[in-house]
């Protein structure tokens, strides 16, 4: 079983959401004792719903999305490819949110830029490099025939 950090999810300071809760159980859970769990971090002022990490692997990075299915579209635009668009609960309008696609990958880059410089200039060489540090989307509501229709 993995290391979760915090060991107590009920002292973060922010309640875990359902999804956070159900894929951090479902981590620690199948990953073993080489893997550590850690559940919102501070990383370089930004917070990631979860990071997992084994010295031998690499490293995952999770962004979680609780959104209920049909609250959320996928519009495309000419000036960056799409808009990620969620129904406000007290308006009803469609509102721009940022792409969770888009936010995984700025995590793994301000680990390679803060964390890990020296392979941050190294994976412009190699890119196999960046292979060590994989983003990841995780839609609870979802199931992955709906994602993969919806991308």
């Amino acid at each position: 079983m993995a290391i979760l950090v915090p060991d107590d999810l009920n002292t973060l300071p922010q309640k875990p959401t359902p999804g956070e809760k159900a894929l951090t159980d479902a981590l620690c859970a199948i990953l073993d004792d080489k893997w550590t769990v850690y559940v919102q971090p501070y990383l370089n002022g930004l917070r990631p719903d979860i990071i997992i990490f084994c010295e031998d692997a690499g490293m995952g990075i999770f962004e979680v999305k609780d959104w209920t299915p049909n609250v959320h579209k996928i519009q495309r635009n000419k000036k960056d490819g799409y808009n990620w668009l969620v129904r406000a609960k007290d308006t009803g309008k469609w509102e721009k949110e940022e792409c969770p696609l888009k936010q995984v990958d700025k995590y793994r880059d301000s680990i390679f830029k803060y964390e890990i410089p020296i392979l941050g200039s190294k994976k412009i060489l190699n890119q196999k490099l960046l292979s060590l540090i994989q983003p990841f989307v995780y839609f609870h509501k979802h199931k992955t025939a709906d994602i993969n229709r919806r991308l």
